[in-house]
């Protein structure tokens, strides 16, 4: 259980900060949030399968924009949108 005791001379702000690190550091509120819902073992199965093969494809398209084989694609390109103009009868 992670825990911070106030040092002398100490802020309540850095006595805050310490222990925000030391609760971040233990990987608690990452398990609770993962123990919040039930996940079946077939989902989580299925979550972990579509996360290799995930990388799997990342991995590959690094792998053959190397080569020069294919171009790597930005992350932050946008899709256009198609606008719909109203019709003036």
């Amino acid at each position: 259980m992670p825990g911070a005791e106030r040092r002398k001379r100490e802020s309540f702000e850095s006595l805050i900060r310490r222990f925000k690190k030391s609760v971040d550091n233990s990987g608690l509120l990452t398990e609770l949030r993962n123990r919040e819902h039930f996940e079946k073992p077939c989902a989580k199965r299925k979550r972990a399968a579509a996360a290799a093969k995930k990388r799997e494809q990342r991995r590959r398209i690094e792998e053959l924009s190397q080569f020069g084989r294919k171009k790597k694609q930005s992350s932050s390109r946008k899709k256009k949108r198609k606008t719909w103009k109203r019709r003036t009868d």
